[in-house]
């Protein structure tokens, strides 16, 4: 026969998700390109470059990572247990996917740094071009990255399950505050320093600048698994609804 109508949505999404980032961090590396050039063309280059277009399309990356990881668990939740599947067979292999899809993202972004490092040194031969490529890119950053994300994805996926749009509202919420008002909230930081609150932030401060990094990257990792099995626990007990 020619299958269930659900099953062929499952097999269809698979591949939607993979094109909806790729293309996401096309439009977004062609607009980091685009605003470079009208900056070098309006007010010339001084100083040094840098790889906006990579920049812009490893940031389209995370953005779409965060987000679209999170809409999709419950749907896929609920197919995969309403067709049999048992909730210890699907954490697991959502999470593999998850990851694998956020490893692919941040493959995708690097090898736009190579075309883009070309046609910088090929146009503006005379400027010093500063890559960021080399720093960011690493295994052990990159994979606690993509491990992080994952666990975001089932960890919020699942508050958006147990607490539908209120959970939706606050994650939007937090990510436009950060977004849009971090120029804000850093006037207000310096406005707070006297304060017994700003200097309760900056000695906060002083105790994470003094961790090393391999501290920062194992504290990132025990956050995951402790998001992880917490929505384990939650999911395994988590009706379907359709």
């Amino acid at each position: 026969g020619r299958g269930c109508r659900h099953c062929g949505s499952r097999r269809y999404g698979k591949y939607v998700n993979g094109m909806l980032m790729l293309g996401a961090e096309l439009v977004f590396f062609a607009v980091g390109e685009l605003m470079f050039t009208l900056v070098a063309k309006t007010q010339g280059l001084d100083g040094s470059v840098i790889p906006i277009g990579t920049l812009c399309a490893l940031m389209a990356a995370v953005t779409i990572a965060v987000f679209m990881g999170i809409g999709v668990l419950p749907v896929h939740f609920n197919m995969a247990v309403s067709m049999g599947i048992t909730r210890n067979r699907f954490i697991p292999v959502f999470l593999l996917v998850s990851f694998a899809e956020n490893l692919a993202a941040a493959g995708v972004a690097f090898l736009f740094s190579f075309p883009e490092t070309w046609v910088l040194r090929a146009v503006y031969a005379g400027v010093k071009l500063e890559s960021f490529t080399g720093y960011v890119f690493q295994w052990k950053y990159i994979l606690t990255a993509c491990l992080g994300l994952a666990a975001l994805h089932v960890f919020f996926g699942m508050l958006l399950m147990r607490l539908g749009k209120i959970a939706w509202t606050v994650l939007w919420l937090l990510w436009m505050a950060c977004a849009v008002g971090g120029p804000g909230l850093a006037r207000l930081a310096e406005s707070m320093q006297e304060t017994a609150f700003g200097k309760l932030c900056a000695a906060v401060l002083d105790m994470v600048r003094g961790f090393t990094e391999s501290g920062i990257l194992a504290g990132i990792v025990i956050a995951s698994v402790v998001m992880i099995a917490a929505s384990w626990g939650m999911l395994y007990r988590q009706e379907v609804k359709m």
